[in-house]
């Protein structure tokens, strides 16, 4: 089903990733998702580069595009050719190689025609990779967000991750309980920390894997115990909630809790009192439960965790997508497990890591990486003799787009001209209206615009807009 054009286009999306009912109208983009030459990083003089919007008149990516072009996006890695692909606006959005000497790949593989674009599909032309989305104004704006102040250690630029992220922030400044739901690997003692640091709590972190503890030593774990308790309780221990006080526990796996144990917790988070093992006197702690689960069936809730429990917990759980449902971040996040050995990989590796469905989501990312490193001591670019086979051997999961494609969609040759009279900027005012519009966001008034970024700032700065006085 193709997509309607970028400037009218609605589009049903959600708040969350994994679920959500709300829909706005929303715009098509490309989100860069690493350069291979910059070792994963995105190309911006503010950190990662933002989305981009596609607009109703397309895109012509590549190291020389020509200037008369609708809307270019200039590739800087040395395989790129000088116009290497164009996205076109017919009957939806389609992809199309220009003859491009290293060839235009879609979801892994390269394209031997043009190609219809849906939500979360994602392109790689020479070296560069991006991914295609949907996103509305609230989802571009978390995006924005993020970009200023990650809540994790890279920013998302995942729309619907993005927003979700935006509401952890605000769940983060409340005192409620909470339970992160996701894969394994997916990072849910990162953004549980996260958590824990935007409260502002004076307390500890602690975390406990509760999977890892035989089923009998639960509760003493979790409450302590008192001096002669149990056969082997000569001295008296204080039990990990106790150990958090002030700050926040993460109960990891949580649903692997012995039934009685979950009782105690929910006793615990009802009236935060703890009772250790042997005690004749409860004592008052102050501590935010955290739990996190790798599995939540949609109707009945995760396995094994008591449905009172569920309940103080939260009733609608963040789910916290996998790495193949955020690809756009893909980059980013190899670049910041490289740290300062950050080093070029060779486009063939990138494309490969790109290409890797990453079953084990981002902990299995880390590792390659890091073993990546170590087997490229003293080289200068990481190349696919670095990586492990099973990542070089992947094949994508997708067959070849087989739709016939619009007669207007033709290759345009190298050397073709595309004649056409270059767009006004817009007044002073105009502009400051957008300005006013947007409050001071030169994002989204280029995406408004269909200009690039930098087009729109050089015009305030000429203009001698304070962008300030908008953000107020």
């Amino acid at each position: 089903m193709s997509m309607p054009d970028a400037t009218d286009a609605a589009l049903s999306a959600s708040t969350e990733v994994g679920g959500g009912a709300a829909t706005s109208a929303a715009t098509a983009v490309l989100v860069p998702a690493g350069n291979a030459a910059l070792g994963g990083r995105t190309r911006s003089e503010l950190g990662a580069a933002p989305p981009f919007s596609v607009g109703s008149q397309g895109v012509l990516f590549g190291r020389k595009p020509h200037g008369h072009a609708p809307h270019v996006f200039a590739l800087s890695h040395p395989q790129a050719s000088g116009q290497h692909a164009w996205i076109r606006s017919v009957e939806g959005f389609w992809l199309a190689d220009n003859n491009s000497t290293n060839g235009t790949f879609l979801n892994g593989r390269r394209l031997s025609a043009p190609a219809p674009l849906r939500d979360g599909d994602w392109i790689y032309a020479g070296g560069e990779a991006f991914v295609f989305r949907w996103a509305n104004p609230q989802e571009l704006e978390a995006i924005d967000g993020e970009l200023l102040q990650p809540f994790g250690p890279v920013p998302t630029r995942q729309p619907r991750f993005a927003r979700l992220l935006r509401r952890l922030r605000f769940l983060a400044e409340t005192t409620s309980e909470l339970l992160l739901v996701g894969e394994t690997g997916v990072g849910k003692e990162v953004y549980a920390r996260a958590v824990h640091e935007y409260s502002q709590r004076k307390g500890a972190f602690v975390a406990i894997n509760c999977a890892a503890i035989p089923a009998e030593l639960v509760e003493s774990e979790l409450f302590g115990f008192m001096r002669g308790a149990h056969s082997q309780a000569k001295e008296g221990k204080a039990g990990v909630i106790a150990e958090a006080h002030g700050g926040t526990l993460l109960l990891d796996e949580i649903g692997d809790m012995p039934a009685t144990a979950q009782a105690k917790l929910l006793r615990f988070v009802q009236t935060k009192e703890v009772w250790p093992l042997g005690a004749t006197s409860a004592r008052k702690v102050d501590v935010r439960i955290i739990g996190a689960t790798s599995h939540l069936l949609a109707q009945t809730g995760a396995p094994g965790v008591r449905e009172e429990l569920m309940a103080r917990l939260g009733a609608n759980p963040p789910v916290l997508p996998p790495l193949c449902d955020r690809r756009e971040d893909i980059g980013e996040l190899i670049a910041h497990f490289m740290g300062k050995a950050v080093k070029p990989i060779d486009a063939a590796a990138f494309l490969a890591l790109m290409t890797y469905p990453w079953p084990r989501n981002v902990r299995e990312l880390e590792a390659v990486i890091k073993e990546a490193l170590v087997f490229s001591k003293g080289e200068a670019t990481v190349t696919r003799e670095h990586l492990p086979p099973f990542v070089t051997q992947a094949t994508p999961p997708t067959a070849p787009q087989t739709v016939a494609p619009p007669p207007q969609m033709r290759p345009v040759a190298p050397t073709e001209e595309v004649r056409r009279v270059p767009r006004a900027m817009p007044s002073r005012e105009e502009l400051e209206a957008l300005l006013e519009q947007y409050r001071g966001n030169v994002n989204h008034v280029a995406r408004k615009l269909e200009r690039e970024w930098k087009v729109v700032k050089r015009a305030v700065d000429r203009y001698g807009i304070d962008l300030t006085r908008f953000r107020t």
